[in-house]
C-alpha cells in the first residue's frame, strides 16, 4: 500500500518573513516563497543568507526590511556517488567525470570561504 504525504512549508513574503507571524523569518528548502515558488535547490538558500541576516537585524533595530530577489538561473549538478555527476543549465545537460570534478571544485571553494577551524589546511 502506497501512502502519499503532503508537506506544508511555511509561507514567507518577499522579505523572507512569515505573513502570519512577522517575527519569524525563514529560507532555503524549508519555506514556500509567496511571491513565486522557488525550486528546492541550495543556490536559493545561499542567495537568501544576506537578506535574512539584514532583515533579522533590521527587525530588531526597527529599520526597513530588504526584499529578496531570487536572481537569475543557476547551475544544477547532481553527484551520482560514483565519481560522476549530471549537470544542467539553460537547457543543456551533460554527465560524466568532468561534471563531478566541477561540482567538487565548486563545493570545496564554497566551503573554504566559510572554514574557520583550519581543517581544510590539513589536506
Amino acid at each position: 500500500m502506497r501512502r502519499h504525504f503532503t508537506v506544508l512549508l511555511p509561507l514567507v513574503n518577499r522579505h523572507l518573513q512569515s505573513p502570519a507571524h512577522p517575527e519569524i523569518f525563514g529560507g532555503g528548502d524549508c519555506i514556500h516563497f509567496q511571491h513565486s515558488p522557488l525550486d528546492k535547490v541550495g543556490v536559493y538558500a545561499v542567495r537568501q543568507n544576506a537578506v535574512i541576516c539584514h532583515n533579522l537585524m533590521a527587525a530588531l533595530e526597527g529599520r526597513p526590511l530588504q526584499a529578496f530577489n531570487p536572481g537569475g538561473g543557476y547551475l544544477l549538478i547532481f553527484n551520482l556517488g560514483d565519481g560522476t555527476a549530471i549537470l544542467h543549465r539553460n537547457g543543456i545537460t551533460a554527465s560524466g567525470r568532468f561534471a563531478w570534478w566541477l561540482k567538487d571544485r565548486i563545493d570545496r571553494g564554497f566551503m573554504k570561504k566559510f572554514q574557520l577551524s583550519g581543517e581544510l589546511d590539513e589536506e
